[in-house]
C-alpha cells in the first residue's frame, strides 16, 4: 500500500508530466486504499461487536448453568426429604446404585437421579432391592400428584 506522502509525491510527478492515465490511476488508488481502510475498520467494529456478544453469552451460559445446578440441588433436596418422610411412615423407600433413591407408593413406584455430589443427601436410607420400574418422568410425577396417601 502506498503511503500519503508516496501518492502525494506520484502526483506532483503525474501533474508536471500531464500524464492523465497515470493521475487517473493515481486517483483510483486512492481511492481503492481508502475503501480498503473503511472495510478494515468496519470489519474491526463488527468483531469487535462479535466479541462483547460472545462474552455477554459465556457470562449469560454461566448464569444458567449456576441456575441449573441450583434447580437439581433443589430438587434432589425436596426429594431426599421426601423419601426419608415417606420412610417414617412405613413407604418402602431405598437407594439402588447409580445414584438413584426409590419409593413405592399406593399409585406405584417413583424414582429419581441424583448427583454424586448429593449423595449425602440420601444418606441413612438403605438398599433398595426390588426391581426398578422405567417410567418417563410424565408418569413419574403423575404417580407422584395421585399417590393416593
Amino acid at each position: 500500500m502506498l503511503s500519503v506522502n508516496e501518492i502525494a509525491s506520484l502526483n506532483q510527478k503525474f501533474i508536471e508530466s500531464k500524464n492523465e492515465e497515470a493521475l487517473a490511476l493515481l486517483i483510483t488508488i486512492e481511492q481503492l486504499q481508502k475503501t480498503a481502510f473503511e472495510n478494515k475498520q468496519n470489519v474491526f467494529r463488527k468483531l469487535t461487536a462479535l466479541e462483547e456478544d460472545m462474552n455477554r453469552l459465556v457470562e449469560e451460559n454461566q448464569r444458567l448453568i449456576a441456575l441449573r445446578d441450583s434447580a437439581y440441588f433443589e430438587k434432589d433436596a425436596s426429594v431426599s426429604l421426601l423419601v426419608k418422610l415417606a420412610a417414617a411412615n412405613g413407604f418402602t423407600a431405598g437407594v439402588v446404585p447409580g445414584n438413584r433413591v426409590v419409593l413405592e407408593l399406593k399409585s406405584g413406584q417413583v424414582s429419581w437421579e441424583f448427583e454424586e455430589t448429593e449423595s449425602h443427601l440420601f444418606e441413612g436410607l438403605p438398599a433398595y432391592s426390588k426391581p426398578v420400574e422405567e417410567i418417563d418422568i410424565v408418569e413419574n410425577y403423575r404417580r407422584v400428584m395421585n399417590s393416593g396417601i
